[in-house]
């Protein structure tokens, strides 16, 4: 994977290249509900939080993910407070896509972007509280993930998306504090071999055979 530069990341660590973050949608409900996370996400800045670096999952990492999520599941709520309580925040990037996450009490908050040309837009911004029951209700405009222009695909699997983000974050996030992890920093303009693997979790598996 080929890391570019994203406009997204620049100006939420920089305030650099906003002329390169859009919202290119016709549908004016939509726009306006976007436009305002994207406010949000603007005060959230000058606030000035600690981001951190952007952080890329390694497939070793999402097998270790899968195999915990349960576990995690479990103290859902828990789990919310300690990130609201250690001020967490980030950037996650994947392919094509950048997310941006925080938190308050009980809440977590998600900025979603599509990574194309040199642009990043806006395609999600939500909300999910957490009760101490270790469910959770999610805020957003309902008819977001309807909207052609910003998702493809079956709409039924759309509806998806909003549990799949958040449990991909919570679970990341309860895997980087509690397991034991390698982290490999890549200075810009680079290119870096890594060894796909978490050592601990690579010896428990030799362990078993």
């Amino acid at each position: 994977m080929i890391i570019r530069k994203r406009p997204i990341v620049s100006w939420l660590l920089n305030h650099e290249d906003e002329n390169k973050l859009e919202i290119p949608i016709n549908n004016r409900i939509h726009f306006k509900y976007l436009f305002k996370g994207m406010e949000f996400l603007s005060d959230v800045r000058d606030t000035k939080p600690d981001w951190g670096l952007p952080e890329l999952i390694m497939p070793s990492f999402e097998k270790v993910m899968k195999k915990s999520a349960k576990s995690f599941f479990n103290i859902d709520h828990q789990l919310f407070q300690e990130f609201y309580n250690d001020n967490v925040c980030g950037i996650l990037i994947e392919e094509g896509a950048t997310i941006i996450y925080g938190f308050e009490e009980d809440t977590l908050y998600v900025w979603l972007f599509k990574e194309e040309i040199g642009k990043s837009t806006l395609l999600l911004y939500f909300y999910i509280k957490s009760s101490t029951d270790n469910k959770r209700q999610i805020y957003t405009c309902p008819t977001l993930i309807d909207d052609d222009q910003l998702f493809s695909g079956d709409k039924e699997e759309r509806k998806q998306i909003y549990k799949n983000l958040a449990d991909k974050l919570i679970i990341y996030l309860a895997v980087k504090k509690y397991v034991q992890v390698e982290k490999v920093i890549i200075p810009l303009g680079t290119s870096t071999l890594i060894d796909d693997t978490i050592k601990d979790y690579r010896k428990k598996g030799k362990d078993k055979k």
